[in-house]
């Protein structure tokens, strides 16, 4: 491959991972780091190039990757560790990163089964917290995010990172709010909220029907147009002089409550069917 062509690689990776609009209008998104690029290789992910260091990458898996890629077409650019560096994010260069397609899409085409559970989101202050809550998310078996309205961008490269590979087991569909309002009347959905004032959550509640926890952006919590969407309130209890948690904690918590609440309502009903 041609310095020149090598250098137009790299610029374009540096331009996705710093302008939301050109990853917008390439349909494209950068993975950065060894896990990542693997997770995505295993979720199907289409890849658009393979960008690799042979002196930086050292991992038999990341390797395996460049491989596969070889085998079946895609793009593969070999670049020097120095180049590697000029373009990358992380503190430590894995020597490993790809372009990948978005797939990103919309929650009209989304048919959720019963116990299915989706985080909505309208508006986020930190890619790191939602890159945390999107992992904890795939670990408590959630479906994935509704992103209502256009502030949130899911391939924000902090957000890929921070998931920990965990962003590619997730769906995230994009709506507007009469969209949404559509759909969850449509698939007779609940939606729980997030807030200090709401009901103070109990382990005896069941999660009976597909839900979205609906949760408010870090510093005012759920917008006006989010508790009207909400069916319940709910909170977290908390010791007497501490007033708020962070965006991902919270959340993360009441996803292990759902998760726990339907194992247990699912072990109930099996055991009444034995009887």
């Amino acid at each position: 491959m041609t310095s020149k062509r090598v250098k137009d690689c790299l610029q374009r990776l540096d331009h996705l991972f710093h302008d939301r609009n050109y990853r917008n209008t390439q349909r494209c998104f950068p993975v950065e780091g060894i896990r990542n690029v693997i997770a995505a290789a295993e979720s199907s992910y289409e890849f658009d190039l393979l960008l690799y260091s042979s002196r930086l990458l050292r991992s038999s898996a990341g390797r395996a990757i460049v491989d596969q890629c070889r085998r079946s077409g895609t793009p593969v650019v070999t670049v020097s560790p120095e180049q590697f560096r000029s373009i990358a994010t992380m503190k430590r260069a894995s020597g490993l990163s790809a372009i990948v397609r978005q797939q990103t899409g919309r929650l009209s085409s989304f048919v959720p089964l019963a116990t299915d559970c989706l985080v909505g989101l309208s508006r986020i202050q930190s890619a790191g917290n939602l890159g945390a809550l999107v992992r904890t998310a795939a670990a408590f078996r959630a479906k994935g995010f509704v992103l209502i309205g256009q502030s949130i961008d899911p391939t924000d490269p902090f957000i890929v990172r921070a998931s920990m590979g965990a962003f590619f087991r997730q769906h995230f569909l994009r709506c507007t709010w009469p969209e949404f309002a559509a759909w969850k009347q449509q698939h007779r959905t609940s939606v729980v909220g997030a807030c200090p004032s709401g009901e103070r959550i109990r382990s005896d509640t069941e999660w009976a029907r597909p839900t979205v926890l609906m949760l408010g952006d870090e510093r005012k919590g759920l917008s006006s147009r989010q508790r009207k969407h909400c069916d319940r309130l709910v909170r977290i209890p908390m010791a007497d002089d501490s007033d708020s948690l962070n965006l991902a904690v919270a959340g993360s918590i009441l996803l292990y409550d759902m998760m726990a609440n339907r194992r247990m309502f699912a072990k109930r009903a099996s055991q009444s069917r034995t009887e």
